[in-house]
């Protein structure tokens, strides 16, 4: 897959739990755990192995699929955007570690991590009966995209836990990912509302973006039929641009999250209107109902 995108080849994946020969429970979780962040995603086997859909293989590889495609359907925006910058610059979709970090010599050798654009760094478990896993993770802050829990590398590896029925993704310190509630069907879950999942770097700033049409119509980008949004984040401030406005959609927004602000007691508003937070120990959560990302907003934290 690394070096198929290397080619301009970005739609690929290989064919969860095997085609030929027949899968083991734990091979099929694994499997499922991985390929749920193949650009191309599917299960498929020949016509004389055992039945290897999540249902047939039982429990926890039913579990796995499920939690591993709800992940993938929440990032599913960052991952059209993706293909958008694919289509019109050339961009991988996934790509080896050296492919961002040209001048860490210890990622030359990498190849059982890859990640999804420039910001989400995928570990999958390839091995049988582990239990554990040491990623390394470039020179960096890293945010872990189900806790927050922060690693601050010098270019280290570091230990972690290697539940059968989960994968570990990271979140690049100075991204910011647009995220969608998943719902059943890509069809379903284009209606449901937005989030952002900021993660400041060590200069305290992020950058990303969002591209979005109707997710059906051939030519959109031609046709203008698309909306464009960049998002900055610097100096405690938010920003949401509108580039492109050439698709009608609500795009309404949910939450905002923010990861690395590193304080407590913060006033917070939305093109000057006061908002309501939550505060945890990895990141602010920003109430955000009642906006949309096809307005211009202004996030302010201090």
């Amino acid at each position: 897959m690394l070096i198929f995108n290397l080619y301009g080849m970005s739609m690929i994946g290989s064919d969860i739990c095997g085609f030929r020969l027949n899968t083991t429970e734990e091979l099929c979780a694994r499997w499922h755990a991985l390929g749920a962040f193949y650009p191309f995603s599917r299960n498929h086997n020949d016509y004389d192995t055992i039945e290897q859909d999540p249902a047939a293989m039982g429990e926890t590889v039913l579990k796995t699929a499920k939690d591993s495609l709800h992940i993938r359907y929440y990032l599913l925006p960052y991952l059209y955007t993706l293909f958008y910058r694919s289509h019109i610059y050339g961009d991988t979709v996934i790509r080896p570690l050296f492919f961002e970090f040209p001048d860490d010599k210890k990622t030359y050798t990498i190849d059982d991590q890859f990640l999804w654009g420039s910001a989400v760094l995928i570990m999958p478990a390839l091995y049988q009966k582990v239990t554990k896993i040491e990623p390394y993770f470039p020179r960096g802050i890293w945010y872990d995209f189900s806790t927050g829990k922060k690693y601050d590398s010098k270019g280290s590896t570091f230990t972690m836990n290697a539940a059968i029925t989960s994968i570990n993704l990271v979140v690049r310190g100075g991204s910011i990912l647009p995220l969608q509630e998943p719902s059943e069907t890509t069809t379903a879950s284009r209606k449901n509302a937005f989030d952002l999942f900021v993660a400041l770097d060590e200069k305290n700033e992020a950058f990303g973006e969002l591209y979005w049409d109707d997710g059906d119509s051939l030519d959109t980008y031609k046709n203008d039929a698309y909306n464009l949004i960049q998002l900055s984040a610097k100096n405690n401030v938010l920003i949401s641009n509108v580039v492109k406005k050439g698709y009608n959609d609500a795009m309404n927004l949910k939450e905002i999250r923010i990861y690395g602000v590193g304080h407590s007691d913060l006033n917070v508003t939305i093109n000057g209107q006061p908002m309501s937070v939550n505060f945890t120990k990895t990141h602010i959560a920003i109430d955000a109902s009642g906006f949309t990302l096809l307005e211009n907003l202004k996030v302010i934290w201090n």
